[in-house]
C-alpha cells in the first residue's frame, strides 16, 4: 500500500470536510495522515494514524465518511473549488405542457 504514500485526501463526512496528506505507513493496515489546519490552510504540525479499513469503510446512514484522494494539492485544491464553486440556479419544469386547444 505504498502508493499511497504522499497522495492527497479529502475526507468528506457530508456536512464538512478535512484535508490532509498521507506522509507514511507503518505496514500495510497503518498509515500516518497529517491534516491540515483548516483556519490556515496549512498543514499540521502533528500527524494521525489512520487504518486503512477507515479509509474504505461506510458508516451506514447516519454517519457518513468518505475518502477522496489526489496526486497533487493543486489536483486537491481544483476539487474543493469545484466543490465550493455557487451553482447557477435552474428552473426544472417536472410536468409536460398540455396540448389542450380552446
Amino acid at each position: 500500500m505504498s502508493y499511497l504514500i504522499g497522495k492527497f485526501v479529502l475526507v468528506d463526512s457530508g456536512e464538512s470536510y478535512r484535508t490532509g496528506e498521507i506522509v507514511t505507513t507503518l505496514d500495510d493496515h497503518y498509515f500516518m495522515v497529517r491534516f491540515d489546519n483548516m483556519m490556515e490552510k496549512v498543514p499540521a504540525k502533528s500527524t494521525t494514524l489512520v487504518c486503512l479499513h477507515e479509509m474504505s469503510a461506510t458508516y451506514g446512514d447516519e454517519e457518513f465518511k468518505s475518502w477522496h484522494f489526489f496526486d497533487t494539492r493543486a489536483d486537491l485544491q481544483d476539487y474543493i473549488n469545484w466543490l465550493e464553486a455557487p451553482t447557477k440556479p435552474e428552473v426544472v419544469k417536472l410536468v409536460k405542457p398540455s396540448k389542450a386547444t380552446h
